[in-house]
């Protein structure tokens, strides 16, 4: 199993599976047409801080059940099956190692220019004839100012609805500040560079506006590419929305509640930012919840925080990959402000009616925590979510 897990067994090499911060992830699909047991013949493992064995097994096995009507199109699992997908396990393996290829479509300018209170840059995108999509969201800036970066907000309307509205640094995967990394999705370069590749689709009209709502202004520039792509009654809107910073007791144990959403669609990714005071211990225990269609029991329990985001063993440093990554840690010890993300890419959370994400915070020390998020998801038009916008009201379909 570990050296499965760590990318010893082909073709599951890295970055399939690989090792982070003790985290061991192998992101792989494994179809099956009646059932499947995963079985382990020993739970012994080496303590990762004293190297002694320990009889624990924390594990996380996420999986997804089809309808009956795609029964027909499941292919089980199997070593002809692995051969014949060799040539596309290698190109994704690529793609997840080297970064996707370039972004297609036309380009729209978002003209560099200061952003102040009251004087926000709004870049208007007609779609293309039956729809669009945004295949690519490229921004520049000099600003380094945490305060400056979380106080400058990005939204974006697709046909008059407002679907994206957080923080400009925070929607790119990581806060307060400036952390440099690169994923599948985002990356954060150090050349001034926030490219966003989620993709948007659209039927008539996209408005991309950057504002602030503090004094002082920043210059903010970019692109955005746009591609012809229908729009139909299955499409879905992107959808990015930040839960505001909270500062909260550790006692009594509690969940906290990060986002409700309404509506039909699939949940594609989370951001934590998570401030530990002075002389704390580790913060990180608590289980996500995820519950889908008004269930009174989540569908996804996790087994800690950072297991969610797929590390492990309160480890203390930063790291990157397609999927996941601690943007920002506090070295040495745990106080300080931390940063962490996971994106939904290959195993979506899908909801009919609704989803809610509740976070458990479960700290070793009894104390005070501050804590923000941003969720991202994709919903039919006219879905609705608890979120709070960057400005600090809900998030309504109200662009115009």
């Amino acid at each position: 199993m570990a050296a499965l897990l760590r990318g010893e067994v082909a073709p599951f090499a890295p970055p399939l599976a690989h090792v982070t911060a003790r985290g061991h992830n192998l992101y792989f699909p494994f179809p099956f047409a009646r059932h499947c047991v995963v079985t382990v013949d020993d739970i012994v493992s080496p303590d990762p801080f004293t190297g002694r064995p320990i009889a624990k097994l924390y594990y996380q096995i996420g999986y997804r059940r089809y309808g009956a009507e795609q029964a027909s199109r499941v292919r089980p699992y199997s070593a002809p099956e692995l051969a014949r997908a060799a040539p596309t396990i290698a190109r994704v393996a690529t793609a997840l190692r080297d970064g996707p290829p370039a972004a297609t479509g036309r380009a729209v300018e978002i003209v560099a220019a200061p952003v102040a209170s009251g004087q926000p840059s709004v870049t208007k995108i007609t779609a293309p004839p039956g729809g669009g999509v945004l295949t690519e969201l490229r921004l520049t800036t000099r600003e380094r100012s945490a305060q400056k970066l979380r106080s400058t907000s990005l939204s974006i309307a697709f046909d008059g609805e407002t679907t994206v509205d957080a923080p400009l640094i925070d929607f790119f995967g990581t806060g307060p500040g400036w952390n440099t990394y690169a994923s599948l999705p985002f990356t954060v370069a150090g050349d001034d560079l926030l490219v966003c590749r989620f993709r948007m689709p659209f039927a008539k009209r996209a408005i991309v506006t950057i504002a602030r709502r503090d004094p002082g202004a920043i210059e903010v520039g970019g692109a955005v590419q746009v591609a012809p792509a229908p729009f139909g009654q299955d499409s879905l809107l992107f959808h990015a929305g930040w839960r505001a910073r909270e500062v909260m007791p550790t006692r009594p144990f509690r969940d906290w509640h990060v986002a409700g959403i309404e509506g039909r669609g699939h949940q594609v990714g989370t951001v934590l930012n998570i401030e530990n005071p002075p002389g704390a211990a580790w913060w990180g225990e608590g289980d996500e919840k995820l519950y889908v269609d008004g269930e009174s029991f989540p569908s996804l329990f996790g087994t800690g925080t950072e297991d969610y985001f797929g590390y492990a063993w309160s480890t203390p440093e930063r790291f990157e990959h397609a999927y996941h990554a601690q943007t920002a840690a506090a070295g040495n010890g745990f106080a300080g402000l931390w940063s962490m993300n996971r994106f939904h890419v290959l195993d979506p959370i899908p909801f009919a009616r609704s989803l809610r994400f509740d976070l458990e915070i479960w700290h070793w020390t009894e104390t005070t925590v501050a804590v923000d998020a941003t969720l991202y998801w994709y919903a039919r038009p006219g879905g609705r979510d608890d979120l709070h916008s960057s400005t600090g009201s809900a998030s309504r379909p109200d662009a115009r």
